[in-house]
């Protein structure tokens, strides 16, 4: 059990976490406006997947590894390794030469990042009960959704004004400064934990499980078809690696990942209802867009506007919801009632259309915003409560672990739904492009949501298509916008049923005092 600190320096630890919490989310939005240029400095069209999927794959990874060697040995070293890890990583990769370092120096940030991630919130465990948690954990909300707001903004500039390799060289200086404020004031803390053996064999079937389906999620229906052996293969592997983990877990008494947890009611409805709330959120971040553009006909700064009431609601709403819940020091209701305002928001999202205003898109984003950030930061505070001290560093890596997974199945699962609805949707529009001869390029363009309505795409494109074929080329793609329209309504429909479900199960949450005590 840690001793108790003074309020400086347990401030000071505060704001050196959320430093490098900014950090962490910074690089993960900021990535994706250097990207195209990336590629093309580098020639590097065919692994562009690899720059985003290798970074998520070593991050995951190392996620409850981590976690639970940090409850054996101890939190400060092995967080301001992983800090050091990532910031070596951020300058290797801006120096990078060809695709393929950057692709490996990824890797490394992504460990880095991982290792943060891991270690992050048991720290805050660490200097604040239960009780008193909720407002640390609303302000490491807030700089996700602050970061969130910056990112692409940063990304943009820094590409277009200096080179894309610096959005790789500012995590250096901005990751210096943290590092050495947590290097001063933060101690080494022992738990009660005196076991010093390590689970490498669950370890290692963490990663074998992991990454094939994390590959088979990112790569199928777009690199590979999702019948095809190579997805087939890659699911199985995950398959047969996660039955031996879970076989391993049983037996080993320093389990990577404790099936003991899952024994915890709490711990297991907490894991449910914050997958449920990472899929849809990671679901809206990626989807929403297509609509707002493909439908709404929106360019691409007016669809980042459209999505910014989302980040804006979760970041005042986490903030304010951490604070609420250290004086009220009861989470039940506040978790149910963040649960309701998401599926109030998501149901609205059942009456968009092709007529709808931005404003109606606006404020149904302000409400899941609302609800998602009111349940985001009370969910680590539920799950840290129900179990021992001891564990808290296991715990909290175990239930990040499966929130992570949470938005990737989700991003993948809505991603299928999307396709295979157009697909049904634009037969007829498919059918009259081949009857009326236009070129394989622009068939396959009607086929594929996902470009349909990519501005760049459409212009190369309407560039080489016959006059006389132009008009009706116009007219296929408004009825591509209605079918696009009616595939969105099916996902949204999804989006609330999952809400719906999630409310029901946190309604049977149970609620445990939270400790005023770190024991």
């Amino acid at each position: 059990m840690p001793e108790p600190i003074k309020k400086t320096k347990q401030t000071v630890i505060l704001v050196g976490v959320l430093f490098v919490a900014f950090l962490i989310y910074l690089n993960s939005t900021i990535i994706g406006t250097a990207t195209p240029k990336i590629v093309a400095s580098l020639n590097g069209m065919a692994y562009v997947g690899w720059i985003s999927s290798i970074y998520m794959l070593a991050s995951v990874v190392c996620i409850p590894v981590f976690g639970k060697l940090s409850d054996m040995y101890g939190r400060k070293w092995f967080y301001l390794s992983g800090l050091i890890i990532f910031i070596v990583g951020s300058f290797l990769s801006g120096v990078a030469q060809t695709i393929f370092q950057l692709i490996a120096f990824r890797a490394l940030q992504g460990a880095g990042c991982g290792i943060i991630t891991a270690i992050s919130s048991a720290i805050l465990a660490d200097i604040y009960t239960p009780a008193e948690r909720g407002k640390a954990q609303g302000y490491l909300g807030g700089v996700m959704g602050v970061a969130s707001i910056f990112g692409p903004l940063v990304g943009g500039v820094l590409t277009d004004k200096l080179s894309w390799r610096w959005v790789f060289f500012i995590n250096v200086p901005i990751g210096i400064i943290p590092l050495i404020i947590l290097w001063i004031v933060l101690s080494q803390v022992k738990t009660e934990n005196t076991s010093k053996k390590v689970d490498w064999l669950g370890t290692i079937f963490i990663a074998v499980f992991s990454i094939p389906l994390l590959l088979a999620l990112t790569w199928g229906g777009d690199k590979f078809a999702w019948n095809s052996p190579q997805i087939i293969a890659m699911f199985l592997i995950s398959a047969v690696a996660l039955i031996a983990l879970l076989c391993i877990e049983n037996k080993e008494k320093e389990a990577i990942i404790p099936l003991t947890l899952f024994r915890n009611s709490i711990f297991n409805i907490t894991n449910i209802t914050i997958f449920c709330l990472m899929a849809l959120q990671y679901g809206l971040m990626n989807y929403m867009p297509l609509f707002t553009e493909g439908v709404l006909k929106k360019n691409a700064s007016e669809s980042g506007l459209i999505m910014f009431p989302m980040v804006l609601g979760f970041s005042v709403a986490t903030i304010l919801g951490g604070s609420l819940i250290t004086k009220i020091k009861k989470y039940k209701a506040m978790y149910v009632t963040g649960y309701i305002v998401i599926f109030i928001g998501t149901f609205l999202f059942c009456f968009l259309n092709i007529k709808s205003g931005s404003l109606a898109v606006a404020m149904e984003m302000l409400l899941f915003g609302i609800g998602a950030g009111i349940a985001f930061p009370i969910s680590m505070i539920i799950v840290q409560n129900a179990f021992p001290y001891s564990q808290v560093g296991t715990v909290t890596a175990s239930f990040q672990f499966i929130r992570n997974f949470g938005g990737a199945i989700g991003v993948a699962i809505f991603g299928v739904l999307i396709n295979n609805q157009y697909r049904s949707a634009s037969v007829d529009i498919l059918e009259t492009a081949r009857k009326s001869k236009f070129s394989d390029t622009v068939v396959n363009l009607l086929s594929s949501p996902q470009s349909l309505f990519d501005t760049k795409t459409l212009n190369s494109i309407t560039q080489n298509i016959p006059k006389d074929l132009i008009n009706t080329f116009y007219t296929l793609l408004d009825k591509s916008r209605v079918a696009l329209s009616s595939s969105m309504h099916d996902l949204f429909i999804l989006f609330a049923i999952i809400a719906l479900i999630s409310i029901v199960f946190a309604v049977f949450l149970k609620e445990i005092p939270l400790r005023e005590k770190n024991d």
